[in-house]
């Protein structure tokens, strides 16, 4: 993977505007991704904790969403996730497939997990 100091033919430009080319380049989703700002709840499923920990969910897709949150979850961890902890839908269930640091906390892509109903 390139960094951003590295890639072809990029111009001389302020460090988002480079990043921002660098995600481009990088990009690993397999569908169009819906930017929005819903305030959420997320929850480790199968574990004692009893808390469900706020989150910002910043983009949807039809294969996953992605998210902020303070804490850090690990890959493969599946979530219960609230959108819009006000609203009276039942949670999401999705599961970490990547998490990266940002400067207010831990950014994470989930893809949705399928639940077989006849279960």
């Amino acid at each position: 993977m390139l960094a951003p100091s590295e890639l072809p033919h990029a111009p001389a430009c302020v460090d988002g505007q480079r990043r921002e080319t660098y995600r481009a380049i990088t990009d690993r989703r397999v569908a169009v991704r819906t930017v929005c700002t819903i305030s959420a709840l997320t929850r480790e499923v199968g574990t004692a904790e009893i808390f469900a920990r706020w989150a910002v969910i910043k983009d949807t897709s039809p294969h996953g969403l992605g998210f902020l949150g303070a804490r850090l979850y690990d890959v493969d961890t599946v979530l219960l996730v609230w959108a819009d902890a006000r609203d009276a839908e039942p949670p999401i269930l999705a599961r970490v497939v990547y998490n990266r640091p940002e400067p207010t906390g831990w950014f994470h892509g989930c893809q949705y997990v399928e639940v077989d109903p006849s279960n």
